[in-house]
């Protein structure tokens, strides 16, 4: 709606382009790894925002490379620490970039969907007032709003004389 608009944005359809062919250089630059399921990736442990759990882990190893248990690959387990360390602050661009575009896309389906409220309450009115045009469209909109169903237009009053 015009006087409480949240944002005024527009992005070219170059500069999505760009955006989309970007993020998919970016994709192809990471090691392939297997896809997982929502589910599965719940059952993985965590990246909490220390790891300090882990580098008193891998000071142990470091002073005490015999007490090394015998399902830990010390050189997966260094890359993986290197891993974690590189993506870091990748990760953290990314989340920030992606909340970045998740503000901008709700604030501009808050704005359109405020503006979509008014016309309809608009059509509503119309329909009501027997505007002919006015009653596919109120009939088409009224079904997503089946709790929300506007008020009744009552006929002006005729003056009295």
């Amino acid at each position: 709606m015009s006087e409480d608009n949240q944002i005024s944005a527009a992005i070219t359809t170059e500069n999505l382009g760009t955006l989309l062919t970007n993020l998919d250089a970016n994709e192809a630059l990471l090691p392939v790894v297997p896809d997982i399921s929502d589910e599965a990736l719940k059952r993985l442990l965590g990246v909490d925002q220390t790891t300090e759990f882990d580098d008193i882990a891998a000071e142990v190893m470091d002073a005490h490379p015999e007490w090394k248990p015998i399902l830990v690959d010390l050189t997966e387990y260094a890359k993986d620490a290197k891993f974690l360390d590189d993506t870091s602050e990748l990760e953290t661009k990314a989340v920030a970039f992606a909340r970045k575009i998740t503000v901008q896309r709700r604030l501009a389906a808050h704005d359109r969907r405020r503006a979509s409220l008014a016309i309809y309450h608009q059509v509503a009115e119309l329909a009501g007032h027997g505007k002919i045009a006015a009653q596919p469209y109120f009939d088409r909109m009224a079904g997503f709003y089946p709790g929300r169903a506007p008020k009744t237009p009552t006929p002006p009053t005729p003056p009295t004389p």
